[in-house]
C-alpha cells in the first residue's frame, strides 16, 4: 500500500498506531473491492438478462403477427434543437 503517502499524519508516540491505520485501510479496501464486484455482477446479470429477450431472433415460423417482436429497443436516441443556432 501506499504507507509513505499517509505515514506521516500518523502519531509516532506508539507502536501500535500505524498498524491500526493499516489494519483500517486494509478493511476498507476489502469492502470497496466486494462493493465492486457485487456491483459488477449485477451490471452483468442486468446485461444479460437485457439481451435474452433478443436471444430468438427475427426468424419465425407460420403466420407473421404485428406485435410478435415488439421489444424495448437496444438504444434510445434524443435529438434537441436549439433555437439559437438555427438563427
Amino acid at each position: 500500500m501506499h504507507k509513505s503517502i499517509w505515514d506521516h499524519l500518523v502519531p509516532k508516540s506508539t507502536d501500535r498506531a500505524p498498524i491500526l491505520v493499516e489494519h483500517f485501510f486494509n478493511t476498507a479496501c476489502s469492502l470497496m473491492a466486494r462493493h465492486l464486484r457485487e456491483t459488477v455482477e449485477k451490471s452483468l446479470e442486468e446485461f444479460i438478462g437485457f439481451f435474452s429477450h433478443y436471444k430468438e431472433g427475427n426468424d419465425y415460423e407460420g403466420e407473421f403477427k404485428d406485435l410478435m417482436f415488439v421489444f424495448n429497443p437496444v438504444m434510445l436516441s434524443c435529438t434537441c434543437m436549439c433555437l439559437r443556432a438555427l438563427l
